[in-house]
């Protein structure tokens, strides 16, 4: 009995292990797409049903326009704080993944003289935290450093995983995408 035990713990921690390799590679792959502007393959990575709401096309023009308006964005990936066991629901897998990166954002004089640094600066912190953004003024340059959310599906049995990032304030998207009995199992 003990043994079986002890058989159940180590293929738990070999999953996650897996896991958690799978999702470092496809969040580096992804990050290095958008830092590249190559938004196609970067939103081969996000879970479809997103387009549902808004349409991959609005998704890479809000992009790019903020990207021509003046501002510049690179993420650098730091490591995969967090994976939570993975949990299945109806035909779905669904895992739970915290990560840390570092978001360096340039912002052109004019772009932010319109939005106004300060209420840019507190909209920054509402998302990534208090004492998570700072500010070099003389550049222009917001850097981040940002513990991010974010929710892993695939087809159930696969490890064709799709994501969705978890952002405060946006829980109806979630809410439209993603089981009741997910969100709260994953505490969103």
């Amino acid at each position: 009995c003990g043994s079986n035990v002890t058989t159940d713990v180590k293929e738990k921690e070999k999953s996650k292990e897996e896991l958690t390799e799978h999702f470092t590679k496809d969040l580096k792959s992804f990050l290095s797409y958008m830092n590249e502007e190559d938004w196609d393959s970067a939103f081969d990575y996000i879970y479809p049903k997103l387009f549902n709401i808004v349409s991959k096309e609005q998704m890479i023009g809000a992009v790019e326009q903020a990207f021509q308006s003046g501002m510049e964005m690179k993420v650098s990936f730091i490591e995969i704080d967090d994976v939570s066991a993975k949990t299945t629901h109806e035909k779905e897998d669904f895992c739970k993944i915290q990560y840390k990166s570092t978001i360096t954002m340039t912002i052109s004089q004019d772009m932010l003289e319109i939005m106004g640094a300060d209420q840019f600066i507190q909209s920054l912190e509402a998302a990534y935290g208090i004492g998570a953004v700072n500010y070099n003024e003389d550049k222009g340059m917001f850097v981040i450093d940002a513990l991010r959310i974010i929710v892993a599906i695939a087809d159930k049995g696969t490890m064709k995983w799709k994501y969705i990032e978890y952002n405060p304030g946006q829980e109806q998207i979630l809410t439209t995408l993603l089981p009741s009995e997910v969100i709260k199992e994953f505490d969103l």
